[in-house]
């Protein structure tokens, strides 16, 4: 377990200052803000007609409460749906929204992008390294999708290292398709060891690719007993890092983002604490989080 945490943490030490990748800031990261904002707007607008329960997540929720918008260096959206909303969300989408966006999702798509769910706007380009398929490099949102998590703490135990090893092994997986000489540089930054042990777990999983990995991961995520527990097996603190009695989630609440009414958690106080600590505190320059592209057309 502790293996999984510290290599799952190289991501953060990975120097990308001579990695061939744009550091988004100024002008373009304001309207690359704005795009979000509209994306978000349709589908909460969407959401709430079709009365689906969505929420902010993440930095998206601690700016709507800090800063009642976009944290000033942030570059993407989260949103989360529990699983039933997830379910209910799917067809919505395919009827209203698909005009504009592509769905793409573990067990939905052939192609996946994440572990997790993402919008991608269709009449754009924005290239984060995730994918070579012209198709997929989007302006996206991502959807987090809440789960009941097992009240036993054994069956908590069981299903959650299961999960956190699959979600391992399917990022080493796709770490390795999307391998080349500027990827090696930004990994190998972050400590040879771990890269060295990436690559074998890469390499040795390999005959699935990371689609079907991804597929995979949603299916063992799921847990269909009843539970007053929910949680985010698929966000940045994999499946215990964000666990919650279901209170801290629903009903939602409503907060402000970028002058728009948007739902919040239930309980952001606790949500946010969990996850930042003291996060009405401004961190200080080196340890905010910054965001690099490959190509981004606005």
């Amino acid at each position: 377990m502790n293996l999984f945490k510290g290599l799952n943490g190289i991501k953060s030490m990975i120097d990308y200052s001579d990695s061939g990748m744009e550091e988004l800031s100024g002008e373009k990261l304001r309207k690359l803000q704005l795009i979000l904002t509209d994306m978000l707007r349709d589908i909460v607008e969407i959401c709430r007609e079709n009365e689906i329960d969505v929420f902010l997540l993440g930095g998206t929720a601690l700016g709507a409460v800090r800063h009642r918008g976009f944290i000033p260096w942030d570059d993407d959206i989260d949103i989360g749906m529990t699983r039933e909303s997830y379910r209910k969300f799917i067809p919505v989408f395919e009827k209203q929204l698909s005009d504009r966006y592509i769905l793409n999702a573990p067990n939905y798509s052939e192609k996946i992008l994440s572990r997790f769910p993402k919008i991608l706007k269709k009449d754009s380009y924005m290239d984060t390294g995730l994918s070579d398929d012209p198709d997929l490099c989007k302006i996206f949102i991502d959807i987090f999708i809440v789960d009941r998590i097992p009240e036993n703490p054994i069956v908590r135990r069981v299903k959650g290292l299961k999960c956190n090893a699959l979600e391992f092994i399917g990022s080493q997986v796709a770490m390795m398709e999307q391998m080349d000489d500027q990827i090696k540089k930004r990994y190998l930054s972050g400590g040879r060891m771990g890269f060295l042990i990436r690559s074998i777990v890469g390499k040795l999983f390999s005959f699935r690719n990371s689609s079907r990995w991804y597929d995979r991961i949603d299916k063992a995520v799921q847990y269909r007993k009843e539970s007053g527990l929910l949680g985010l097996p698929t966000g940045s603190k994999h499946y215990f890092g964000e666990n919650f009695p279901s209170e801290v989630f629903l009903p939602t609440g409503h907060g402000e983002f970028e002058g728009h009414d948007v739902p919040m958690v239930h309980d952001t106080d606790a949500y946010l604490r969990n996850l930042y600590g003291n996060y009405m505190e401004i961190p200080p320059l080196e340890k905010r989080q910054k965001h690099f592209v490959r190509s981004l057309d606005l």
